[in-house]
């Protein structure tokens, strides 16, 4: 393998490649060293595990430092001695060096899962690399999906709590009947006094699934506009108008929990579902688009790939699954042979 630097330094790529800051020259380093050796694989597990062990801390407004080592070293001890003793191993003060170096980088803000910025009052925070939690000053708490945006303020008023949300994210709010709780998606808002709910706000559409209790879902600046949603209904509002009806599964959750139920669903629904939550462009082919409204798929996948998951509905549907020039995914049907 052809070594950039010291052995030592793998610590320092792999912290840059889980935020991201990887160069390409770093990766391909990376991907050598992880194949060189099956332990290389496991060590990497156990310093990304310690960079999960961080969301908990990056949940504080304010960082503290003992508390931060505090709850790393707790996930670090923690590990099954399975998972801790390798052939290949890190020394002891190595890794102790490497989650000193995770929280110094957390204290100063360089890495983060997402970040927190506070303009006079008012709290903004993107979910940067990964899902993440946040906790309001009433005691609702917000589920954001990777790269969705919320502003909120420090403290509520007693008469009214409002937030804007752009992206995706899911709401359990704490009941307060004197103080309506209101989100301000791109075209529309929200009022709920104490539910759960999904919410996706984008430039193109605002879209809701209601869990529990009841919202209003009305137009920005047309209060006549709007509509009362119930557990079980959802809705999408674009160009001026409001389309509902039945929430017939939870795919809508699934970048929460990972989970994605399909049940006699038309493979149109379900190719859009897989797009939407692997971020990925699957497509079908002209034969098959054409009748994609009838071909129907009953499957269950928990936290499986994209790939697993391509070559279950193959089977399940008895098409074919190719790369086409773009790289994408594609179902089409295998035609019979000339003359026969």
């Amino acid at each position: 393998m052809n070594r950039m630097e010291p052995n030592i330094k793998i610590e320092e790529i792999i912290g840059k490649y889980l935020k991201q800051e990887v160069s390409a020259e770093e990766e391909a380093y990376l991907q050598e060293w992880l194949q060189a050796d099956a332990s290389h694989q496991q060590e990497y597990e156990e310093m990304a595990e310690i960079w999960r062990a961080s969301e908990g801390v990056l949940l504080q407004h304010q960082f503290n430092t003992s508390n931060a080592w505090t709850s790393i070293n707790a996930r670090i001890t923690a590990l099954p001695s399975a998972t801790r003793v390798r052939t290949f191993k890190l020394l002891p003060w190595t890794k102790m060096a490497v989650a000193a170096a995770i929280i110094g980088l957390i204290a100063t803000g360089v890495w983060r899962y997402y970040s927190v910025t506070t303009a006079g009052s008012m709290q903004h925070i993107t979910a940067r690399y990964n899902n993440q939690q946040v906790k309001l000053p009433d005691g609702s708490v917000v589920f954001l999906r990777k790269n969705a945006v919320l502003n909120y303020p420090r403290s509520f008023s007693e008469k009214e709590r409002i937030v804007r949300l752009e992206g995706d994210a899911f709401f359990d709010v704490t009941t307060n009947a004197k103080a309506p709780f209101r989100i301000n998606a791109f075209h529309s808002i929200v009022e709920v006094l104490g539910t759960s709910f999904m919410i996706s706000a984008t430039s193109a559409a605002d879209k809701i699934w209601v869990a529990s209790g009841k919202i209003m879902f009305t137009e920005e600046d047309k209060a006549g506009n709007h509509l009362i949603l119930s557990a079980g209904q959802k809705a999408v509002f674009t160009d001026g108008q409001f389309t509902q009806g039945g929430v017939k599964d939870s795919n809508y959750l699934a970048w929460q929990n990972g989970v994605l139920n399909f049940n006699n669903t038309p493979l149109q629904q379900v190719i859009e579902t897989l797009n939407d939550y692997y971020n990925a462009s699957v497509i079908l082919s002209p034969e098959i688009a054409a009748k994609a409204d009838h071909i129907m798929v009953t499957a269950r996948f928990d936290n499986q790939d994209l790939p697993y998951v391509l070559e279950e509905i193959k089977l399940t549907t008895g098409l074919e699954l190719k790369r086409d020039a773009q790289k994408n995914f594609m179902l089409y049907e295998l035609q019979p042979a000339a003359g026969k």
